[in-house]
């Protein structure tokens, strides 16, 4: 289940208005889901399994979505 809400979250990436509405979505869904494995916000809520959405923010769409699905 965990692979296919971060599979559409990585699908819904892009630019423009819906993207950035989504924005707060998507930072609901880390919370809920990745939040168990990643620090997913700046205040450090998470735990260090995995990178810290910080760590990986910086990469380039193809990578991203790479490291998303590859370990999950």
């Amino acid at each position: 289940m965990r692979l296919g809400i971060v599979a559409a979250l990585v699908a819904g990436l892009g630019t423009g208005t819906a993207a950035a509405q989504d924005a707060g979505r998507g930072l609901e869904l880390a919370e809920t889901w990745c939040v168990q494995c990643h620090v997913v916000a700046p205040d450090g809520q998470g735990t260090d399994v995995g990178p810290a959405f910080a760590a990986v923010a910086g990469k380039d769409e193809g990578v991203l979505r790479a490291w998303i699905i590859v370990p999950h």
